[in-house]
């Protein structure tokens, strides 16, 4: 089961990458920052990803992953802005603001948090994973009504919603933040009159 968590936690910080045009100057970095990464080793991909950057400054992606090693070794506020720089380049990305508004929910930017899910789900209206996030952010944000009614279509798009438990594969759902969706959770089943998958 630790095989799996680990492996889906890889994709689903380093899945974008994979579409991802490379510059020959950065290829071997590239695969030198993916191997430290799935190593554990934070501090040798994120140096790795630095020099490709600087290498390939085109190449948006790299900022990407610069932005989730960055983003797992604790390192919110840099995260935060390579994930900027990456949707600079590349507006339009679901993942980057997803991972943007994860990081500034955890910096304490909670209204960042919320533009960041609002734009993912304006962008991607049948992802689960933006509506839970935007559910979490507008809860802490204040806004209890509109974060129960994100929270049920995050729930219908997808029942694993139903049971905070089972977003602990992704990593980006860090305590903080997985606590503060089951607080949604437990509104939405105290609204609807009760459930068995909120304890």
């Amino acid at each position: 089961m630790r095989f799996i968590a680990v492996g889906v936690m890889f994709l689903a910080l380093f899945a974008p990458v994979a579409a991802a045009p490379v510059c020959e100057s950065g290829r071997d970095l590239r695969l030198a920052a993916t191997a430290a990464y799935a190593n554990h080793d934070l501090a040798q991909a994120i140096a790795k990803l630095r020099v490709a950057i600087q290498a390939c400054p085109e190449e948006p992606f790299y900022r990407f992953m610069l932005g989730n090693a960055l983003y797992r070794a604790g390192a919110l506020a840099d995260a935060a802005a390579s994930y900027e720089a990456f949707l600079e380049q590349r507006s339009g990305d679901i993942e980057a603001h997803i991972s943007l508004g994860f990081a500034a929910y955890e910096l304490g930017d909670h209204s960042k948090a919320v533009r960041e899910w609002t734009a993912a789900v304006r962008l991607e209206p049948e992802s689960p994973l933006a509506h839970a996030a935007l559910a979490a952010g507008l809860f802490a944000a204040g806004d209890e009504q509109n974060a129960a009614v994100q929270c049920r279509l995050a729930q219908t798009l997808d029942p694993r919603y139903s049971r905070p438990e089972e977003l602990a594969v992704d990593i980006r759902w860090k305590p903080q933040v997985r606590e503060v969706l089951h607080l949604v959770l437990r509104l939405v089943e105290s609204q609807e009159g009760g459930s068995e998958n909120v304890p």
